[in-house]
């Protein structure tokens, strides 16, 4: 059985996803891009829930996760029409 070859890849992390501090809406006003207070706010509503952003540490398994997906996303738009059905569950981390 031959051996598997993996590719070799730097990983490249990111504080914006665009790269941008500020983003222009589509009513033409400028806002930071950026969580809000709001979206940052860890207290618990009335029912319990709590529903807020997080800074993702690198190595967390919530990270790794994505990782996982955006990798999968590429390699579906990079390998062309054959790769197009493939999840991200098949494309292994090494």
């Amino acid at each position: 059985m031959p051996s598997e070859q993996v590719a070799q890849y730097k990983l490249v992390y990111l504080a914006k996803s665009d790269g941008k501090e500020e983003i222009v809406t589509k009513k033409k006003k400028k806002e930071q891009n950026a969580p809000t207070a709001s979206q940052m706010d860890q207290t618990a509503d009335p029912k319990g829930v709590t529903d807020f952003y997080r800074l993702v540490q690198i190595g967390d398994e919530k990270e790794v996760e994505w990782r996982r997906k955006l990798g999968g996303m590429l390699k579906r738009e990079l390998g062309g029409p054959e790769h197009a059905s493939k999840t991200h569950e098949s494309t292994s981390m090494v």
